[in-house]
């Protein structure tokens, strides 16, 4: 028989409205729905499953909530009944192709840029200061889960990516003002900028290479998670 977890003092409650308030407090993190369930199995990630009474998932859970405690965790508005807890990532080596977000402030872009990297290989993000916090409930629900395939620095400033320049990597600034041909070397560290005043002065000024994408023309500029997305795709 499943035991129904009731009463918000319980423990485990507590400690999931913890993690949800201060993740870094106790280094983990908790996802919601299907979709971040099923990448999180499919990386091999260790887990520990919560549902509300009722869930399909309910056989597989560790612990199952009361519908209206459930509620109380939930962030979504139609819950899907199923939350999963990970430990939070570790930075911990460059990869090849790394992004670096410069003071990226929407939640909302900054989970949809993360999962972009993912897909296209950008397996090491250098989060600079002033930038959202990864570990919002709306970051990691726009990221589904994947900034946990990622490695990630954050609180970055210019001279972490001067340290990349030393180490090989061609800094690729993105503006609507450069170029759209670009020949880099085999390690690349692309920058995203603001989502209103773009790159840093100083971090342009230092910049190999300014990269733009090639449209029409016919609008000033992208939203930062698409045009995050294409330039990644176009390294690729």
């Amino acid at each position: 028989m499943i035991k129904i977890i009731t009463s918000k003092k319980n423990d485990i409650f507590k400690r999931l409205k913890l993690i949800k308030s201060k993740p870094n407090k106790l280094k983990k993190l908790l996802f919601e729905g299907p979709k971040s369930f099923e990448h999180i199995r499919k990386v091999g990630l260790d887990y520990v499953l919560y549902v509300c009474e009722g869930s399909q998932y309910e056989n597989e859970a560790d612990y199952t909530f009361s519908e209206s405690l459930f509620l109380e965790l939930s962030e979504t508005v139609n819950s899907q009944g199923i939350l999963i807890e990970t430990d939070l990532p570790q930075f911990t080596a460059n990869s090849d192709r790394v992004l670096i977000l410069d003071r990226i402030q929407d939640p909302g872009n900054m989970g949809t840029i993360l999962r972009s990297a993912c897909a296209f290989g950008f397996n090491t993000i250098y989060i600079l200061k002033g930038s959202a916090s990864i570990y919002s409930q709306k970051v990691l629900r726009s990221s589904t889960a994947a900034l946990l395939s990622l490695s990630i620095k954050e609180r970055c400033n210019i001279d972490d990516i001067i340290k990349l320049k030393k180490e090989g990597y061609s800094i690729v600034a993105t503006s609507p003002a450069g170029d759209s041909n670009v020949d880099t070397q085999n390690k690349v560290a692309i920058i995203i900028g603001n989502e209103s005043s773009g790159i840093s002065d100083d971090i342009l000024k230092m910049s190999d290479y300014i990269y733009s994408i090639e449209t029409n023309n016919k609008i000033d500029s992208l939203n930062a998670a698409v045009a995050a997305s294409i330039v990644m795709s176009n390294f690729y």
